[in-house]
């Protein structure tokens, strides 16, 4: 037959336990310094992953998706005081616009002809 009984301790085991117990305490602090890197990571994971989910959704829904292309003006096209934007590496049209006054008087030759 087992029995559990009361044995006090030596100081000797009470240090060895001091020294433990300040070990574990630290190791505890680091885990959960640990847990809260790994929460921030996990986060910015699950951000992201439903930010391209949001992102892909849309694209399907919408059936087009928006993108920077490079682009020239070509004035006075189709026609005078027109100007067409146009893809640089395709050529399509994207759109049509009048030209301002500003961009009218860039067009002029001021710098032959008559008077010279």
């Amino acid at each position: 037959m087992i029995e559990t009984i009361k044995r006090p301790l030596s100081k000797e085991e009470i240090d060895i336990l001091g020294e433990q117990m300040d070990t574990a305490i630290l190791e505890a602090v680091g885990f959960e310094a640990e847990k809260e890197r790994e929460v921030k990571r996990l986060n910015a994971q699950i951000k992201d992953s439903t930010q391209r989910s949001i992102d892909l959704a849309r694209k399907r829904t919408q059936g087009f998706e928006m993108v920077e292309v490079e682009v020239v003006v070509a004035y006075d096209e189709p026609e005078r005081g027109w100007k067409n934007i146009v893809e640089a590496y395709t050529g399509n049209v994207i759109r049509k616009e009048r030209m301002t006054p500003e961009e009218m008087q860039q067009q002029l030759d001021f710098t032959g002809g008559a008077g010279e």
